[in-house]
């Protein structure tokens, strides 16, 4: 997803996973003479070196940048809890290239891998409420990184759980074949991962997706999935709706009600499917969530 110039902000919160290879994130200057303070969150055993100068976990690295100019940084290590603030507002990018996505204990032999990327969202869209529904097409289940703003209080489907920003995040295995609620004191950023897979009958690449808070649903939506044309016969384009229990049987697509089996709790009901075309209309009474995303 990106996002127009018009809803980008001045604060933002970091978040990146990398296996074997670097985690990265990239700020994007809209106008000349923007002022980029890094405060940088990663293992004491890693580091940052810019302009040949070496920083730290906690160290403030402080750039001016000109109208689209780019400032990447990389580390051999988790940089998820670092802050970006700015005098001017900005885009920010973050993740990984060619990472897999598993368990630290895992004994399995992991064979796929991709290139982790997404926009982050600035603080001032950040949410106190989400609602997570499962990749599609997979057997595995995902992973959820919390990250946090400031210190703050969790509820993962009503489990209790305290997060600081000495800590930064937290890292959920979230349930198969359901969504999973989220509910934080404070706002937090809220990122889902689908795990590595070399099982031949669930064979998958890591990817993530940032997701969107409740209040940020919106009930109207235009949109054009991914069609492939290539010797990856085994892929497809998917798309997955949340919306309100209620609503289930008011959301359209393209004039028509969705034909796809509902998951439903007494508040929160999500679908996916796969879907082929060059556009598709999405529209419903109330706010939803639309995710559309490509899998193999």
């Amino acid at each position: 997803m990106a996002y127009p110039v018009e809803s980008l902000g001045r604060e933002y919160v970091v978040v990146t996973y990398c296996k074997n290879y670097k985690c990265q994130f990239a700020v994007v200057a809209t106008k000349n003479t923007t002022k980029v303070s890094i405060s940088l969150r990663m293992d004491q055993i890693n580091n940052v070196v810019f302009r040949n100068k070496t920083y730290t976990n906690g160290s403030l690295l402080q750039v001016i940048l000109k109208r689209y100019q780019t400032l990447q940084i990389q580390s051999k290590g988790d940089l998820t809890g670092t802050r970006i603030e700015s005098s001017e507002a900005i885009a920010v990018f973050a993740g990984a290239p060619l990472t897999p996505m598993y368990e630290d204990n895992s004994t399995s032999i992991v064979y796929s891998r991709d290139h982790l990327v997404d926009q982050l969202p600035p603080v001032s869209s950040l949410g106190s409420v989400y609602v997570i529904s499962p990749f599609p097409n997979t057997m595995s289940e995902d992973y959820i990184r919390i990250v946090v703003y400031k210190n703050t209080y969790v509820q993962v489907d009503g489990v209790l759980h305290n997060i600081t920003t000495y800590d930064r995040y937290r890292q959920f295995l979230l349930p198969a074949g359901r969504h999973t609620i989220v509910t934080s004191g404070s706002p937090v950023l809220v990122a889902q991962f689908s795990q590595s897979t070399s099982d031949t009958t669930d064979y998958g690449d890591a990817s993530v997706a940032i997701v969107v808070p409740v209040g940020s649903w919106r009930s109207e939506y235009v949109f054009s999935p991914l069609n492939f044309i290539d010797v990856f016969s085994n892929r497809s384009t998917y798309v997955s709706i949340v919306t309100t229990t209620s609503c289930m049987s008011d959301v359209l697509l393209d004039g028509e009600p969705i034909a796809s089996k509902w998951i439903e709790n007494a508040e929160y009901a999500h679908t996916s499917f796969d879907l082929y075309g060059t556009k598709h209309h999405l529209s419903v009474k109330k706010n939803t969530f639309l995710l559309v995303d490509s899998c193999s």
